[in-house]
């Protein structure tokens, strides 16, 4: 007789009947051959078998009983892990951000467009996903209404068979957005040539959803319509008559915005621009403005792109018509070969409303310093350059800084915030000559290579006392009022084997120089470079800097440059950290750098931009799930 103990505290066993194994016949009895048991041990082997059935019936209770149990306890097992882990999630971080912060946290993931329908059917329904997370982000995303205003369309992407689907993912769209004014995007580029009339046709997937959405036009807030093919124009042909609240127009080239002859005579432009009281921004590629029927008076912001024939008359133009112009940004794309006749005497264009100018040039540099030296902007506080012109002589560079240098002294306007980005065009002194002549300005951004921005380029911006009080042997000081500062050296991979890279030395000791409140009368004191700094408790004479950032792309294969960024790593690390607290008597420094290679060095003093960050990559990470079959999961 066997027994089993089933429980050790109160010695719960489990008796059985016969032995196990039984010992009535031996094993090497039955393997004989033709050995067969005598009637004896016959009735015994049937005695044996009746018990050990009896046996195997109670082992099978036995077992059920005791599977019963442990089941038992395996489902409460799991029912109290569930509960630990719903205790745990109540204590995470993420459950202290408040609701304003997420809702911008949701903004940057969805960006412009929280649906875009894109080339080939790839569907990205961002805010549909967040939705699909938790019911706590469900009801932000459900309150936060903007999330579902941006819809990006392709117009000949998708397959006839998948219109109803995507259909009903954009009335989805448009009834969580509400009352909210929708910002759209529809791209027509990707229409085929062998098609086209059939893409165009109204019946087409795309074309009832366009309709769908041309119901609620009086929404459109802003709308971006890119177009390669003449045809695609036909889309907004059925228009409502009027868009109340559209206060952007984006209009991509390649057509002339006018439906077929079965269509409104009108062009696209003009039926707009008679419908839309509101509109005042607008971005145009390869128009002519003196063709463009908007009402320009009523226009604060205007984009133009992308076509070196009109230059010099599309700027005259849109000053001269446009009297309460803020914004205007304009591409200057003109050849030593296509000189139009208005640039060898052009005359001078005057404008007292516009605050924010962005110029792109590229090609000539002389040619466009013409048109730049015909500018008086009296009300400009922020200037833009984009100058992408590397083939030009010595006299051309020096032709475009004096035509610069005039624009500016005739406007006499105050810049506040400068933007250049011009690769090594300049040299350091012509850098440097271009900021002092701008001593208003607070925030400045560069754009440039190891040349132009040496170690001589820092030591010349840091701040000293004799700078400040107007010393006959000192400079006068370059960008006093620098409040903040980005410098980006674009061709530190690829940069001439004489280029140095800047020492970080003077970089930070440029920083340190601008984080000093200076005084004539306080004792001075000379720092490593040889230049006047005094304490921090006198008066203040000029504004501190509060924002620095450098990109450079250091790489880890090249020992120079990893050293040189572990050096500049280490030295802000150690000789700011002080700046980096925020006093009663001075505002807090942040500056950033992005080494890429090299592990980014970024300093916030509030927790919340710690939890920003590592909300957004766990929110990027949800984004960007996809099914087994590698397409996104647009219903689910």
């Amino acid at each position: 007789m066997t027994s089993t103990v089933l429980c050790t505290k109160c010695n719960a066993t489990f008796q059985a009947v016969s032995n196990s194994p039984p010992t009535y016949i031996r094993r090497e009895r039955l393997r004989e051959v033709n050995g067969a048991p005598s009637s004896t041990e016959a009735s015994r082997i049937l005695h044996s078998l009746e018990i050990c059935k009896d046996d195997l019936l109670r082992y099978d209770e036995e077992i059920a009983r005791v599977s019963a149990v442990l089941a038992e306890l395996k489902e409460k097992r799991s029912v109290l892990q569930e509960h630990i882990q719903e205790q745990h999630g109540l204590l995470s971080p993420s459950r202290k951000v408040p609701m304003e912060v997420l809702t911008e946290i949701f903004a940057a993931v969805c960006g412009e467009y929280g649906l875009e329908i894109l080339f080939r059917g790839v569907v990205f329904p961002h805010a549909l996903t967040l939705s699909h997370v938790c019911s706590s982000w469900r009801n932000v995303t459900l309150s936060f209404t903007s999330l579902w205003s941006g819809i990006r369309l392709d117009l000949g992407s998708i397959k006839r068979g998948l219109r109803h689907p995507f259909r009903i993912v954009v009335r989805l769209y448009m009834l969580r957005s509400k009352q909210f004014g929708l910002n759209l995007r529809f791209d027509a580029a990707t229409l085929e040539a062998s098609g086209r009339r059939h893409h165009a046709c109204p019946e087409h997937w795309s074309g009832e959803i366009v309709q769908m959405l041309l119901l609620d036009g009086a929404r459109w807030r802003r709308v971006v319509f890119t177009a390669n093919d003449y045809f695609a124009a036909k889309y907004l042909q059925g228009m409502p008559s009027a868009f109340e609240n559209l206060e952007q127009l984006v209009l991509g080239g390649g057509a002339s915005y006018r439906g077929s002859s079965e269509g409104s005579s009108r062009s696209l432009l003009e039926r707009i621009a008679s419908q839309a009281p509101k509109l005042h921004d607008v971005v145009l590629v390869a128009a002519k403005t003196t063709t463009l029927p908007f009402r320009f008076h009523e226009l604060t912001s205007i984009t133009l792109e992308s076509d070196h024939r009109y230059a010099v008359e599309r700027i005259d133009g849109v000053l001269h018509r446009a009297s309460r112009l803020e914004q205007f940004s304009v591409d200057i794309d003109i050849s030593d070969f296509r000189i139009p006749a208005v640039v060898a005497s052009p005359a001078k264009i005057r404008s007292n409303s516009l605050k924010n100018l962005t110029l792109t040039i590229t090609k000539s540099l002389l040619l466009s310093s013409r048109i730049i030296a015909t500018l008086n902007l009296p009300s400009l506080t922020v200037l833009k350059l984009s100058i992408d012109s590397f083939w030009n002589s010595d006299s051309d560079r020096s032709e475009w800084l004096h035509c610069f240098k005039a624009m500016l002294l005739q406007s006499g306007c105050r810049l506040e915030a400068f933007e250049l980005a011009s690769g090594d065009l300049f040299d350091t002194e012509a850098v440097l000559q271009i900021l002092s002549w701008m001593p208003a300005l607070t925030t400045v951004s560069l754009e440039m290579g190891c040349k132009s921005i040496p170690s001589s380029f820092f030591t010349q911006i840091a701040l000293s006392s004799s700078a400040i009080s107007g010393s006959p042997y000192s400079n006068p000081p370059i960008m006093p009022r620098l409040e903040n500062l980005q410098i980006t050296v674009a061709d530190l991979y690829v940069r001439e084997v004489t280029a140095e890279l800047p020492d970080p030395e003077a970089i930070v000791f440029m920083i340190e120089s601008r984080q000093t409140i200076l005084s004539v009368q306080d004792t001075r004191l000379e720092s490593h470079w040889g230049r006047a700094v005094v304490p921090a408790d006198t008066q203040v004479l000029t504004h501190l800097l509060t924002n620095f950032r450098l990109d450079a792309p250091a790489r880890s294969s090249s020992d120079s440059e990893r050293q040189w960024a572990q050096r500049l790593r280490s030295l802000m690390t150690t000789r700011l950290e002080d700046y980096r607290k925020e006093s009663s008597t001075r505002k807090r420094l942040t500056h950033t750098l992005n080494l890429e290679s090299c592990s980014n060095l970024r300093f916030y003093s509030c927790c919340i931009c710690s939890v920003w960050i590592v909300a957004l990559e766990d929110i990027r990470c949800c984004l960007f799930m996809r099914t087994a079959g590698g397409k996104p999961n647009v219903l689910s």
